[in-house]
C-alpha cells in the first residue's frame, strides 16, 4: 500500500509542475488508520508546503468545523496545528515525495512541524538535492519518528528533475499542443482549461521563445489575459528575417520586451524558458531542452495516437487528463549510454569471453537510453576504447555511424561527463 499512497502523492504534485516555480513540485498523502485523509500539493512558491496543506485538510476531516479551516498561511497553520493537535496525528503517516524543508524560509519548516505533532511515521520518495534545506531526515529521526526513505524514488525523481535542473543552472522546456492524428494546425486546438494552464506558465517563466514563422501567420498575443494576470513574459523571435509587421498583438503588450534575433544562445541567459511552437521549430531546438510538455486533444479521434517519441529521442516521464478531452503528457530526453561493443555483441570479445547482453536487457535499456557503443581492443589484458560507434536506439544492435579513431579522444573525453558508462 505503500506505493499506492505515494503514487498519490506524486500524481497530485505533477498537476503543479512549473507553477511552483522557482520552489519544486511536491506532494503529499496523509493516512490513518489505513484510510487515506487527504492528498495535497504545494500551488504556489510562498504559500503552504504540500505536508501543510495535506495535515490541514487531514484534521478538517476529523473537524469540519474547527477554526482552522479559514486560515490559509502557512505559519497560521503551523501555529494552529501545534497548538491543538492534541495528539491526532499520532497513529498517522504521511506520504511525501520529497524530504520535509529542515530551514525556515518563506513558510516555517515542516521537519519541524511533523516533529512537534507527534507524527507516527514519514514516508519520503527522495532527499532533498538542496542544501539549505535538507536536514528533515535527521531531525525526524532525532525525534524518534520513524523515517523511511526510497518509496518510489525513481518517479519521484523525474517530478523533482526540473527543480534540480533549474537550481543547478537553467531549465528550458518546449510546449506543443496537438490532435490524436499529430495535426497541429486550424486555430485553437485544445480546451479554454489548457489555454489557462498554459497562460499561468507564462508568468511563471524569464523567456518565452516562439518561431518567427508562427508570429507571422498566427499572428499571436502571447499573454495572460485567460487568467486576468498583469503579468506577461518577455518574448524572443527566433528568425532570421528581422522586419516584423509590429501590429502583430505580441508587440502591443505593455511591459513586454521582444527580441528578435537568430542565435540561440540567449537560452543560456535566462533561468526558466517556456517554448512555444510547432514541428519545424521543435527540430531546431530540441537539443536545447530539457523537457517536452505536449498538449493531446482527443476532441476528434484518430486510428491511433502519433507518436513523436522515437523522432526526437524522447521517452515518456508522465501524462494526466486535465479534463475529458485534453491530456497533458511530460516526456524527457533519453540519457545517454556508453556501453562496450563486447556487452552490444558486435565482432568483438573482451579477454576471450562473450559478454553480449541478451536483446531483452538491450530492448528494455533502448527505452530509457540513447545507446552508444565504442569498440575495444584489448592491451595487456585491458579492454582500450578505439573506435566509438553510435547506435540507433530502437535497434540498439544496428551501428548507424562510425566516428572514427581520429576522434575518439575527444568522444571519449567527455564520456564521464556526458554519458552513463557500461
Amino acid at each position: 500500500m505503500s506505493n499506492i499512497y505515494m503514487q498519490k502523492a506524486i500524481d497530485i504534485a505533477w498537476k503543479y509542475q512549473f507553477l511552483t516555480y522557482p520552489n519544486p513540485a511536491v506532494g503529499a498523502t496523509v493516512v490513518k488508520d489505513d484510510k487515506i485523509l487527504s492528498v495535497e500539493a504545494h500551488k504556489k512558491a510562498g504559500e503552504p508546503h504540500a505536508e501543510v496543506l495535506a495535515l490541514k485538510e487531514a484534521y478538517l476531516k476529523i473537524y469540519p468545523n474547527s477554526d482552522l479551516q479559514s486560515l490559509t498561511s502557512s505559519s497560521d497553520i503551523h501555529n494552529f496545528l501545534i497548538k491543538n493537535h492534541n495528539g491526532f496525528f499520532k497513529d498517522c503517516q504521511i506520504y511525501v515525495t520529497l524530504e520535509p524543508c529542515n530551514h525556515i524560509g518563506k513558510t516555517p519548516a515542516c521537519a519541524m512541524l511533523l516533529e512537534a505533532i507527534e507524527i507516527q511515521k514519514v514516508y519520503i520518495a527522495i532527499k532533498d538535492p538542496n542544501p539549505k534545506a535538507t536536514g528533515g531526515i535527521e531531525r525526524l529521526q532525532k525525534a524518534s519518528i520513524d523515517v523511511v526513505v526510497g518509496i518510489e524514488e525513481n518517479k519521484a525523481y523525474e517530478l523533482l528533475y526540473p527543480f534540480i535542473s533549474w537550481t543547478k543552472d537553467k531549465f528550458c522546456f518546449f510546449k506543443l499542443a496537438m490532435r490524436e492524428d499529430g495535426t497541429i494546425d486550424g486555430g485553437y486546438i485544445t480546451t479554454k482549461e489548457s489555454l489557462k494552464l498554459v497562460h499561468k506558465l507564462r508568468t511563471k517563466i524569464d523567456l518565452l521563445l516562439i518561431g518567427g514563422n508562427t508570429v507571422k501567420t498566427d499572428r499571436p498575443t502571447l499573454d495572460t489575459r485567460y487568467i486576468s494576470s498583469p503579468k506577461v513574459p518577455d518574448v524572443y523571435i527566433y528568425s532570421h528575417q528581422k522586419n516584423f509587421d509590429t501590429t502583430i498583438p505580441l508587440f502591443q503588450i505593455p511591459n513586454r520586451d521582444v527580441t528578435i534575433g537568430d542565435n540561440l544562445n540567449i537560452l543560456d541567459t535566462k533561468k526558466f524558458i517556456m517554448i512555444e511552437g510547432g514541428y519545424n521549430l521543435l527540430d531546431k531546438v530540441i537539443d536545447r531542452c530539457d523537457l517536452v510538455m505536449l498538449f493531446i486533444s482527443h476532441k476528434l479521434k484518430s486510428d491511433s495516437i502519433y507518436d513523436i517519441t522515437k523522432k526526437y529521442n524522447l521517452k515518456k516521464v508522465y501524462s494526466y487528463f486535465i479534463n475529458e478531452y485534453d491530456e497533458v503528457v511530460f516526456f524527457r530526453k533519453k540519457r545517454k549510454l556508453l556501453v562496450s561493443s563486447c556487452l552490444l555483441g558486435e565482432k568483438v570479445k573482451y579477454n576471450g569471453k562473450d559478454n553480449k547482453l541478451s536483446d531483452e536487457i538491450l530492448e528494455k535499456l533502448s527505452t530509457k537510453y540513447q545507446i552508444f557503443s565504442f569498440c575495444p581492443e584489448v592491451e595487456g589484458g585491458l579492454a582500450t576504447p578505439r573506435i566509438p560507434c553510435e547506435v540507433v536506439s530502437s535497434n540498439p544492435l544496428k551501428v548507424i555511424n562510425k566516428i572514427g579513431e581520429d576522434k575518439t579522444k575527444e568522444f571519449l573525453k567527455g564520456a564521464k561527463k556526458n554519458f552513463t558508462t557500461m
